[in-house]
């Protein structure tokens, strides 16, 4: 797993998160409350912009929103399948 892309995402959400919640990248966002709606919107842009990433489809399933880990793991996927 990428170390660099999961430090980007955790600080972007923690300078952007309104919770008092302390987020870590295993922090689950959606059962502590620290993603809402207008968070997750900052954050597809966040990716689509800071790595060059299209988001599709089932990309927004809850489950790859759930951990910043998880998040990583999607952009990390799209990076490859879209660089080929």
């Amino acid at each position: 797993m990428n170390s660099r892309i999961d430090q980007e995402l955790l600080g972007f959400v923690q300078s952007n998160s309104v919770t008092a919640t302390t987020v870590t990248i295993q922090t689950d966002l959606i059962e502590q409350e620290v993603l809402d709606s207008l968070l997750l919107m900052e954050l597809v842009l966040f990716v689509e912009q800071q790595w060059g990433v299209q988001l599709i489809g089932n990309d927004f399933s809850p489950s790859h929103f759930r951990t910043v880990e998880q998040l990583t793991q999607l952009v990390e996927t799209r990076r490859l399948q879209q660089s080929a």
